[in-house]
């Protein structure tokens, strides 16, 4: 298990560990008929990680200042990427949910509980290079994706555009120059310049889009590299 880059010697992965191959299903129901029922909306719930482990410390060190480690490690307010070596070309943004391990004689074992709020799992990240003409790209996967972009200027420039074929377009509206690095960020709603907060350059008309499966042509009014990663349920 590798989870925000870091691996540890004295954990282990067990059997038994609980991924399933998708997230709950929760269905939003319109109303009820002879028959049944129509649904109006469907979404996926919050995915659970149940990893269980063994603990066995290191040479020079305690149960209890593994136990210490292992909390500091894994603890974070925000999202990290958790991978497991039997499938390295995917990973989860995770954050911990519980560390239940039982103390043996010299050694620990119990469960590591991670939540998902995106219940996805995610390739690799990939990069487009975008140019100012249309180039037709192929977005894998088996649902649609956020993504980021980050654009050095390399020369003024009175307004940015970020557009795809099917009617999406980011409209920023500010004198850029040459040197200038902005950021758009998706999922956030973000849009930074050179680190501070533009968000008062987005234009009304606007229109905010994540990467479809399938082919997709995507430009930029500037030299713009556009990241993501593709999503598994």
């Amino acid at each position: 298990m590798i989870f925000n880059g870091v691996e540890k010697s004295y954990l282990t992965v067990l059997r038994g560990k609980k991924r399933p191959p998708i997230t709950k299903i929760e269905h939003e129901y319109r109303q009820k008929t002879k028959t049944g029922a129509r649904i109006k909306k469907t979404r996926l719930e919050v995915l659970e990680i149940d990893v269980p482990v063994l603990v066995i410390p290191p040479k020079g060190m305690t149960l209890e200042q593994v136990k210490e480690d292992l909390s500091g490690w894994l603890f974070h307010k925000d999202d990290k990427q958790l991978k497991f070596k039997d499938n390295p070309q995917r990973f989860y943004n995770a954050r911990l949910q519980d560390i239940d391990l039982e103390d043996k004689q010299g050694y620990a074992d119990g469960n590591i509980i991670f939540v998902c709020q995106d219940p996805f799992r995610q390739s690799l990240p990939k990069s487009l290079n975008l140019t100012t003409t249309n180039q037709t790209f192929t977005i894998g996967g088996q649902t649609e994706t956020p993504w980021t972009s980050r654009t050095r200027f390399t020369v003024p420039q009175s307004s940015f555009t970020l557009e795809n074929n099917k009617g999406g377009k980011i409209i920023l509206s500010y004198n850029f120059i040459a040197g200038d690095v902005l950021e758009i960020d998706y999922d956030k709603r973000d849009v930074k310049l050179n680190g501070k907060d533009l968000a008062v350059a987005i234009g009304l008309s606007t229109v905010w889009f994540e990467l479809p499966v399938g082919q997709i042509q995507l430009k930029a009014s500037h030299a713009t590299e556009l990241m993501y990663s593709e999503r598994y349920y």
